[in-house]
């Protein structure tokens, strides 16, 4: 059996609409990995939207969701958060 996968995620836009971005912070038996992207104009519900492919790539796997409440003090959600905000600052930074 294969160890469990750890995923967290998040999205941030600045302005709706405006520059968005989206990260994942994925653990597999304890090696982490980090993977974010960017919209020059879209919407917050834009970058919510990536969840459908998400959930399209669950019917291969066991999944358990988790639901983590955001900027609750989570320390790891509030990287990814601090992620997806970070690569919405590399498109406004050029």
């Amino acid at each position: 059996m294969a160890s469990p996968v750890t995923l967290y995620t998040d999205g941030a836009c600045s302005g709706n609409p405006g520059p968005g971005g989206w990260a994942a912070l994925l653990i597999d038996d304890g090696v982490e990995r980090v993977v974010s992207g960017a919209e020059p104009h879209t919407t917050n519900q834009r970058m919510e939207d990536l969840w459908e492919r998400l959930i399209a790539e669950t019917r291969r796997h066991d999944v358990v969701w988790h639901k983590v409440k955001g900027h609750s003090g989570h320390a790891l959600n509030d990287r990814v958060d601090a992620l997806a905000r970070g690569a919405i600052a590399t498109l406004v930074n050029h």
